[in-house]
């Protein structure tokens, strides 16, 4: 069986927070008889074991929420037990993405001792993360954060744009900078009303996404290659190369992991936690008939291209997006990502520097420049010019 990700939710989208855009607020709506408490030890067991005895070299459980440490300390010490009873000759490996508020000394010690990456969500400075967060998170956060420094734990931290602080990328990112970390991921709010399908008010336009990557990149690039790595960009010079992208927004089918909620229900994304997605339930079904309905019903949704996207000289840098980016009232290709234009935008910004990048890494690793062959050197240069590419990008540089 090819290896997969598992991705746990030990309560569901119970949560001490109640962020203004947060889409996981949505499932206890959708399942209103649904207990939000913390997962059963039997199904945490039967989950540990299952999954170990697949054999997989390497294993990696990702634990999120709602707030995941909601479960409490006795319940993730059972993980590690389960994990030690269970796991043979196997790299066993914790990560959990928190809004940290719950994290104090103690357990700051047990994530240090044993070795879980941690996910902090933080949205910059005070002002732009409590408005959407809640008054005094901010502090709770830099509290937590300056004990994952003092016990040398290691973390990213991820960011949500949304319409409301948006405009304000560039005080965002100088202020996150300021951190006791290399590691940041932006990701877009765009969700949709559960039941009118529209979308709902933090969600950002095409073109404020469009906008605040081409400022980040601009950003990055000025001071801080090399010394900082950003998800989305570390995925696009990947996707240059050939290489697979690491985010599964950009690649041609959807990543392969499962979701396991709190009851033991298992759906494709956490994205789609809805009714009609349920694969099964982990103490029913085998995680190889899991991936096999995984299969057959959703992996291959996001490969369905829109027909402008199967001529789009983009097309490899995100395969029309991701499909909770398509299918909601708002948006006028449904078959293609309501990011599109945005999209555009910061790839076309963004060419030269990516395209060298390419060009030089490819050189001193005997890779191929993958993208920069596929088009063409007597191609139009996507940055807009005019000019062919070899004419625009390569000069002499470029066999």
């Amino acid at each position: 069986m090819e290896p997969f990700q598992l991705l746990l939710k030990p309560v569901s989208g119970a949560c001490n927070l109640a962020c203004t855009y947060c889409f996981y607020r949505a499932v206890p709506q959708l399942f209103p008889e649904k207990s939000l408490g913390p997962m059963s030890d039997d199904l945490l067991q039967v989950t540990i074991q299952k999954y170990l005895e697949l054999g997989f070299r390497e294993n990696i459980f990702v634990w999120q929420g709602g707030e995941p440490i909601l479960a409490g300390r006795s319940f993730f010490e059972r993980v590690i037990a389960y994990q030690k009873q269970f796991g043979h000759s196997q790299v066993v490996g914790n990560s959990i993405q928190t809004n940290a508020l719950l994290i104090d000394e103690s357990w700051a010690r047990f994530f240090a001792q044993y070795k879980f990456f941690l996910g902090i969500s933080i949205d910059g400075p005070q002002n732009l993360h409590d408005a959407a967060r809640g008054a005094g998170s901010h502090a709770a956060v830099v509290r937590a954060i300056n004990l994952l420094a003092k016990f040398r734990i290691e973390f990213n931290v991820l960011s949500v744009l949304h319409h409301n602080n948006v405009h304000a990328i560039g005080k965002m990112y100088k202020y996150l900078r300021t951190l006791p970390t290399a590691w940041f991921q932006f990701i877009p709010a765009l969700d949709a009303d559960p039941s009118s399908g529209d979308l709902l008010p933090h969600s950002l336009s095409s073109a404020e996404y469009g906008n605040a990557l081409c400022q980040l990149f601009d950003l990055w690039v000025a001071s801080d290659v090399g010394h900082v790595s950003l998800r989305n960009f570390d995925a696009i010079l990947n996707a240059y190369l050939g290489l697979p992208s690491g985010l599964c927004t950009m690649d041609q089918t959807c990543g392969p992991y499962l979701v396991v909620e709190n009851e033991g229900d298992v759906y494709p994304c956490d994205f789609f936690v809805r009714p009609q997605h349920r694969l099964g339930n982990i103490l029913e079904d085998s995680f190889e008939d899991l991936m096999t309905r995984r299969r057959d019903t959703f992996e291959e949704v996001k490969g369905q291209l829109d027909p402008e996207c199967e001529v789009c000289p983009w097309k490899i840098l995100c395969f029309a997006g991701c499909p909770k980016d398509r299918t909601f009232v708002g948006n006028p290709s449904p078959s293609r990502t309501y990011f599109c234009e945005g999209y555009k935008q910061f790839y076309a910004h963004t060419f030269h520097w990516f395209a060298r990048q390419s060009i030089n890494i490819a050189h001193q690793q005997s890779l191929q420049p993958f993208f920069l062959k596929k088009l063409g050197e007597e191609s139009p240069c996507l940055c807009g010019s005019g000019k062919e590419l070899k004419n625009c990008l390569f000069n002499s540089q470029y066999d």
